[in-house]
């Protein structure tokens, strides 16, 4: 036997022994802590519908369904989590080990062993797999990882051999490999390399194998269909419904994915970084891994580089051997693929990035095209070991094998031998006694222990809930994606994240709880029997709710009769609701309607009990099922804003820029070409919309002076690139004008902007021909249309008169489908808090044009009703202005803040903070002497460093270097949604240059206070007219409340054949009515009365439900069911079948050729 084989056996052995010493298991990050309960994590991902949340298809995800069946099965024989853990990850490195081993003597069989052996810990501990496979610790990228060189080496050894036998190989691999094929990516990046290998012998093999080459191909391919075929027709059938349009609605986002991948190439793709395979961001983070620190050493460095040149080596003197030019080719690819779209030629990615939606898949190109550098990598490094040892005397190669060695096992090695690989910056896993380590508390055994014993047909909502990630103060703590679903038997909401439909309650869900008298009713809508109080979570450093708050309104719903305490296991309590049913299937009579954006809060504000909110009704249409209608805007406007510090330019000089060539000069086609080329190279966002904004003011100017000289041929054309030119920014402007903030362009600007393109327009009309005035009146029309359609500006525009000036107006546009009364709902029963107003006082709406006074009263769910308003069918919009703040924090009219040393601060409390609202903060400022003032709003979750508190809020308002009078601030804040307290700190520290002085002396004695205090000097500061105002954020509903049909429902009892699959048995029925399936809306779930599906009738109910019309009388059975259960069950038949026979094909061939050699 190879004794490089029993070493890479030993070497996995001594380094999964190292990780699991303390017999623990791993976990953290995006890879969540799936070894905790390998049985939960197969019973979730082994049919197409998953059982978590609120229940989601599996789709790629059920490729893991083969390994979680293998480590339950272990689970279940009482083998422990860590040993599970060790086992898949000894597994693994011995996989990757053996693969890149034998894959580089079957390019370079000329190598030694020796030699080739350091390729194993190259592919191990290389910066790259240090990173993006250990440190990341995702299993499909390390099980992908070991597979890619396993897949290279069958088909490279098939079209060496003409073997065919390696094309089923591969397809039997991959299913043992199958996690690997949860990520789509992974997928493509396999059958490129493949596809590489397959068109690299085709142009440099004999013409003689090129059938062969494509026959070898197409056979590898085809068996590896059929043998993954039961997870790759879930893919399909998940392409092909409703369902994947809605995630790619909100995750495939070309904005924002393309700002991800430009942010991610500037930052990884340098190539002085990927020639050296390193992960630039983490090995320069010494701050929060100290370790790291070590290969910022001059010394570390010039090694990094020596390596890289032992790579090239071969590439550069041996490049025209076939091996060298594969390995070459495949290397050069790789990093340019890799680096994105930093030069050269990175405009190709954009530009394909942005066309090809499906490719964003590769926005950080490093953490997946990058799987191919080591792979290459490798192979290269051993060859030029192998060069530069053949060149050397017997006694000089001992040495440089020696000193590679030692780099490969102690310089890259080192963190793995130490398991600092598996430690990250954040807390606790910066913590190197706990690093990646887990200890879930035994109270969680218990809560489920007891959870299981309640049945299995609710689900738990969890409160503080935050985003996708969280952070367990446990005694081994965790940090990463949520844990709830994975290490409790009970579904549950419990964090927040993009997916369609779940996002939509999650989001709002803590909101409604705190803020909402009615709650039980989405506990009603959503299934839920209990809350959970967690209170082991470190709350601060994940920018959540104090769990106490929670704590307080639990007890004051448990005091209304709603909750109840039931149980306390550890820190986590559970809240039974009261009056909690079964309503996994259940049948309903009353609807409510919510036109315009739908939101399960809706549910609280009907009069209408036990209903079904529904918000496409196109199906129950004449059916009398409707019994209340809740109109939400569909659009906002604002006009009169206070915001004054912005770094938005939307001045006449730079939305009006002066014209220099104009459109008659034939130098004009080249100022188009530069425009082009400059907005082509904005990366931006918010700049190369207020780049193309001017632009089109630009052309305004060009054709005024082209009218003004009576060419009137070159205006036409001129406007008509206008027109163009708005078609192509339109669609930025309609996303980009609703966000709010100091920084980006608002609704209210571009408002301001094309006011002054009417004016433009309506002088170009004045100055051409009467002939030619009505192309210009044309224009104004087609440029109002196209933005009021927009959402820019209102439709009824802004009416101003002496007695309703404007005043921070606010509007909202209503789209309202049938004539009728319709009721004004706002949440302003809070406002006296706020502002100068209160419900005893008439308040003045505008709608659409007529100005009107209402006196409010107070309705149910802490809404105020403001009357009815009697509206036609079409747009509608109700305006006000902001009454009289309030000032939240204490009033003062001077205040000087004088230091000479340390720190004076003035701190002001902000009264009655609503986190879910928007303020603004203003104050005036003269700088007598040193730095300025610190602007710090504090709020009581934010996180802490070192025992200092990072606000998220801290702006320095310094000098400039001209103006020294008296100036204001005014600026946005908008809190965080999850803090109930906050501070204001005016803080003054002294002038200092003691760093400017030591900076290239040392200036980290700096940091020594006695050190530093010498060089202070005065800071003074005189502040006046502080202010703290809240801004109207509450979204106003019109409702409009009919008389359902009285309800005469029947009843309904269910058999949950599995998670896809539900028998519903109906009795009584005399009437029609809706049913609803508490499961995440997906389209492909059916209806089947009968044995015919109920294909119309197919509906969104409650934000995020299934619900079905049913218009059938009598006693009946139907079914429910999720679709791709069925091609799976199929898929899994025909992949066995493929499996199996390959096999058979492969032992027959074993046995056939040992025949041959007897």
């Amino acid at each position: 036997m190879d004794i490089n084989l029993v070493l890479i056996l030993i070497l996995s052995t001594i380094l999964v022994s190292i990780w699991f010493r303390d017999g623990n298991i791993m976990g953290g990050g995006e890879a969540g802590l799936p070894f905790y309960s390998p049985i939960l994590q197969f019973k979730n991902f082994s049919s197409a519908w998953a059982n978590y949340a609120l229940g989601h298809p599996t789709n790629i995800n059920i490729a893991t369904k083969p390994t979680y069946w293998v480590l339950a099965e272990l689970q279940q024989i009482g083998i422990p989590g860590f040993l599970i853990q060790a086992f898949f990850l000894w597994l693994t490195l011995i996989a990757s080990g053996f693969g890149i081993y034998y894959l580089i003597r079957e390019f370079f069989p000329q190598i030694s062993k020796t030699i080739v052996f350091l390729s194993v810990p190259f592919y191990w501990f290389n910066p790259f797999s240090l990173v993006n496979v250990w440190n990341r610790f995702l299993n499909n990228f390390s099980v992908f990882y070991a597979f890619l060189p396993i897949a290279l080496l069958l088909f490279i050894r098939g079209m060496r051999t003409k073997k065919y036998i390696y094309a089923i190989l591969i397809g039997l691999f991959s299913l043992i490999f199958s996690y690997a094929s949860s990520s789509v990516a992974f997928i493509l990046i396999l059958w490129l390399v493949l596809l590489y290998a397959a068109f690299f012998h085709l142009v440099f093999n004999k013409p003689g194998n090129k059938v062969f080459v494509v026959k070898f191909f197409v056979l590898a391919f085809s068996f590896w269909f059929a043998v993954n075929f039961w997870w790759i027709n879930q893919v399909f059938s998940y392409l092909g419904d409703g369902g994947f349009a809605a995630v790619v609605a909100t995750s495939f986002k070309s904005d924002t994915n393309y700002q991800t991948f430009y942010l991610l190439s500037q930052r990884l793709g340098n190539l002085i970084d990927l020639l050296r395979l390193k992960h630039a961001s983490f090995f320069a983070d010494t701050e929060n891994m100290n370790w790291v620190g070590i290969y910022q050493f001059p010394l570390i460095t010039l090694l990094e580089f020596l390596v890289t040149g032992i790579i090239l080596l071969p590439i550069v003197i041996k490049r025209k051997q076939p091996g060298v030019l594969f390995m070459g080719g495949l290397f050069m690819l790789s990093i340019f693929f890799t680096k994105g779209n930093n030069p050269p030629l990175g405009e190709i990615f954009d530009k394909v990035l942005i066309h090809f939606s499906f490719l964003q898949l590769f926005r950080n190109p490093f953490e997946k095209i990058g799987f191919v550098l080591p792979l290459a990598s490798a192979s290269l490094f051993c060859l030029g070991v192998s060069l530069i040892i053949n060149k050397c005397g017997v006694k000089l190669k001992k040495v440089v094998y020696f000193i590679l060695f030692g780099w490969l096992f102690i310089v890259w090695g080192g963190p793995f031998w130490t398991s600092l690989v598996f430690t990250s910056p954040g807390i606790p896993t910066n913590k190197t006694d706990i690093g990646y380590q887990v200890i879930v508390p035994i109270y969680y055994q218990q809560a489920e222990d007891w959870l299981a014993s309640q049945g299995s047909n609710f689900r738990l909502l969890f409160f503080p809930i935050g985003g996708e990630g969280i952070t367990y103060s446990w005694p081994k703590g965790y940090s990463g994606v949520e844990l709830s679903n994975q290490i409790l038997p009970v579904t549950s909401v419990s964090f927040n994240t993009n997916i369609p439909f779940y996002n939509e309650v999650s989001a709002s869900l803590e909101r409604i709880f705190l803020t909402r008298e009615n709650f039980s009713r989405i506990m009603d809508a959503l299934n839920s029997k209990y809350i959970v109080l967690r209170s082991d979570i470190d709350w601060k450093n994940r920018g959540m709710r104090d769990p106490q708050m929670i704590q307080e309104r639990l007890e004051e719903l448990e005091s209304k009769g709603d909750l109840k305490k039931v149980k306390q296991f550890g820190d986590l309590q559970l809240w039974e609701y009261l009056g909690w049913s079964d309503r996994t299937i259940y049948p309903a009579k009353k609807l409510v309607k919510a036109i315009g954006v739908s939101a399960i809060e809706d549910i609280t504000n009907s009069e209408v009990k036990d209903l079904v909110l529904v918000n496409s009704v196109d199906a129950l249409k004449e059916k009398g099922l409707i019994g209340s209608e809740i109109i939400r805007p569909t659009y906002k406007f604002g006009l009169g804003s206070k915001r004054v510090n912005t770094s938005v330019n939307i001045s006449d000089e730079f939305m009006f820029p002066a014209v220099r060539i104009l459109p008659s000069e034939y130098l004009y086609p080249a100022i188009i070409l530069k425009e082009k080329i400059e907005t082509s190279l904005i990366k931006d966002k918010n700049t190369l919309t207020l780049k193309r904004i001017s632009l089109l003011g630009k052309r305004l100017n060009e054709a005024e002076i082209e009218a003004g000289k009576g060419h009137i041929k070159e205006t036409e054309e001129v406007l008509n690139l206008y027109i163009k030119q708005l078609k192509e920014v339109l669609p930025d402007l309609s996303k980009i004008s609703q966000v709010k903030g100091d920084y980006f362009l608002l609704q209210e600007d571009v408002y301001k902007i094309f006011l002054k393109h009417f004016d433009r327009i309506n002088k170009i009309k004045d100055l051409l021909p009467q002939e030619k005035k009505e192309e210009a009146l044309n224009l104004n029309n087609t440029l109002e249309k196209n933005l009021t359609d927009r959402g820019i500006i209102p439709y009824f525009g802004y009416l101003e008169t002496a007695d309703y000036p404007i005043r921070g107006r606010l509007v909202y546009q209503f789209n309202v489908e049938k004539d009728g009364s319709y009721e004004f709902l706002l949440d302003t029963a809070s406002w006296n808090k706020y502002f100068k107003a209160s419900l005893d006082k008439p308040f003045v709406f505008l709608v659409d044009k007529e100005v009107v006074s209402r006196q409010g009263t107070l309705a149910s769910n802490q809404l105020v009703s403001y009357g009815f308003f009697n509206l036609a069918a079409g747009k509608h919009e109700i305006a006000w202005n902001t009454p009289d703040e309030v000032n939240l924090v204490e009033s003062i009219g001077e205040l000087n803040l004088k230091v000479d040393h340390g720190v004076v601060e003035k701190i002001f409390s902000i009264n009655n903070l609503d986190p879910y609202s928007e303020y603004v903060l203003s104050l005036n400022y003269l700088i007598r002497k040193g730095i300025g003032v610190e602007v710090i709003v504090e709020q009581n979750n934010d996180s802490s460093k070192k025992g200092k508190i990072e606000p998220r809020y801290d702006k320095l308002l310094g000098p400039d270097a001209y103006d020294f009078e008296d100036k204001n601030f005014t600026a946005y804040f908008v809190p965080s949604t999850t803090a109930d307290k906050a501070k204001m700190i005016l803080r003054v520290k002294p002038w200092n240059n003691c760093e400017e002085i030591y900076r290239t002396k040392g200036k980290e004695k700096c940091l020594d206070e006695n050190f530093r205090r010498p060089y202070d000097r005065t800071t003074e500061v005189l502040l006046s007219n502080v202010s703290f105002y809240k801004t109207i954020t509450e979204i106003p509903v019109l409702r409009k409340e009919t008389n359902p049909t009285s309800a005469s429902l029947p009843k309904i009892s269910y058999q949950k054949i599995n998670a896809a699959e539900y028998k519903v048995n109906v009795e009584g029925a005399k009437e029609p009515f809706i049913l609803v399936l508490s499961q995440l809306f997906d389209p492909a779930w059916k209806m089947y009365i009968n044995g015919k599906e109920a294909r119309k009738d197919h509906f969104l109910a409650n934000a995020y439900a299934n619900g079905w019309f049913v218009d059938k009388s009598g006693n009946y059975e139907l079914t429910i069911k999720f679709i791709p259960q069925d091609l799976l069950a199929w898929g899994e038949t025909i992949s066995a079948l493929n499996f199996m026979g390959g096999f058979v094909i492969v032992l027959w061939k074993l046995r056939s050729s040992r025949n041959e050699k007897n």
